[in-house]
């Protein structure tokens, strides 16, 4: 029940981000050493998605690409 009311509120905050016309900035740096570690753990992503891939020079592109959408 936690998680359902901090994704409701997560939900809400943004909705109204955006009907104010502001631009969430923010973004999670997902290291590969952190995901190593979670590997080795034989974790996983909520609902069993896999780990993520990340490396700077592709997340970058894809805030790029994002913000681009946005104009």
């Amino acid at each position: 029940m936690k998680r359902l009311t901090v994704t409701f509120i997560s939900m809400v905050l943004t909705a109204t981000a955006f009907a104010q016309g502001v631009i969430d900035l923010h973004s999670h740096l997902i290291t590969p050493e952190f995901v190593s570690s979670l590997r080795l753990e034989g974790r996983q992503m909520d609902g069993g998605v896999p780990l993520p891939r990340y490396d700077v020079e592709s997340h970058l592109r894809w805030m790029d690409e994002a913000y681009d959408k946005l104009k």
